[in-house]
């Protein structure tokens, strides 16, 4: 099976019956009838390996979608995604059936779930209700005005707002490291990484003594010279590069947005 390189993005609002993972789509965008089915087909086999909790299985159907999505995807962090969907079960059911404060219990687990908790009152919980079954019955009006109605709209475009500036923030911050390490600036090399994830890992081992040779294992990088840039990184002491759980999870989403209607 061979995945199309652009997917649609499947930004139900009905993700609020299962709460997802950490997403709130407030307005629905379904895929039309018979379109896609290459692409719904891998999903429902992809979702069905994370609700069996069958890692082997998961790889299986991946390998033949995204060899790259495969050497990332790690053991940890598809536990994570199956205990994050085992959560939003949970969730599902206490929306259809159990109390406002079960509720909250369970969506102060979620990441960025206080959003939802303050959006969201006890008067409303009836409303949650409707649109849960709105969307399982597909009604897009209705999801439309109910998801209006709680506020979600308002708090998804919020969220996508605060995203997009903080994407924008770590691109600038990226180029301002890339710009210093290129003239040889050490202070404004060390201003750029000020409050960044790249002043915790490298704050402690590069100074302006050694600066010059972070330098040079950039440029390395930058004219191809991979390994020789990784020796000399070594040799630094720098840390080996390596993506977080949290960070292979972004990367799966973004890249396979279906899986988490």
């Amino acid at each position: 099976m061979v995945m199309k390189k652009s997917f649609k993005k499947i930004m139900a609002a009905g993700i609020l019956a299962t709460l997802a993972v950490g997403t709130i789509g407030a307005t629905a965008a379904f895929a039309d009838d018979g379109s896609d089915d290459e692409y719904k087909q891998n999903m429902d086999l992809l979702r069905d390996a994370i609700d069996s909790n069958d890692y082997d299985e998961f790889i299986s159907v991946l390998s033949e979608i995204d060899e790259l999505a495969v050497e990332r995807m790690t053991v940890e962090a598809f536990d994570q995604m199956v205990e994050m969907h085992e959560l939003k079960e949970e969730i599902k059911d206490t929306v259809e059936t159990g109390t406002y404060d079960e509720w909250v219990a369970l969506v102060s687990e979620l990441p960025g779930g206080q959003g939802l908790i303050d959006t969201i009152d006890e008067s409303e919980f009836d409303t949650l209700r409707e649109l849960n079954e709105a969307h399982e019955n597909r009604d897009k009006e209705t999801v439309r005005e109910l998801s209006d109605e709680l506020g979600l709209t308002e708090l998804r475009d919020e969220r996508r707002e605060n995203r997009e500036e903080r994407q924008e923030q770590r691109k600038d911050d990226r180029q301002n490291r890339r710009s210093a390490l290129q003239s040889g600036d050490y202070e404004a090399w060390e201003e750029a990484i000020a409050g960044t994830p790249a002043e915790e890992k490298l704050g402690d081992i590069i100074n302006e003594d050694n600066f010059d040779e972070l330098a040079e294992v950039h440029e390395l990088h930058k004219s191809g010279e991979h390994e020789e840039a990784k020796a000399a990184a070594e040799e630094l002491g720098l840390p080996e590069k390596e993506s977080s759980v949290r960070n292979v999870i972004r990367g799966f989403r973004a890249r396979f947005v279906g899986l988490f209607r």
